[in-house]
């Protein structure tokens, strides 16, 4: 079984860095469609799963653990907050 592990970003409509935690989830692989109102069904509720790790390399741990191979995502876009006060938004 494939799992996912990335990191969460922080919510967009909150100020700050937020709290990023490393999430091990399952893509969905099996899918169908109903012919009658066109929703999307499943029979595997593995992809329901999303558990929240602290580090990396927990979330590693235990995806090894259970016999699961893991694709680790990374994100290279951090955004930085750069800390300024009040009065340099006057300053030239």
């Amino acid at each position: 079984m494939q799992a996912r592990i990335y990191q969460t970003s922080p919510s967009p409509t909150q100020s700050g860095t937020g709290i990023k935690k490393w999430t091990l989830d399952f893509p969905y692989t099996q899918q169908k469609i109903d012919q009658t109102m066109g929703w999307t069904s499943s029979t595997d509720t593995m992809p329901q799963v999303k558990i929240y790790f602290d580090t990396k390399e927990d979330a590693i741990e235990f995806a090894q653990h259970n016999g699961w191979h893991t694709e680790i995502i990374m994100q290279n876009n951090q955004h930085r907050l750069h800390k300024k006060s009040y009065t340099e938004n006057f300053i030239d």
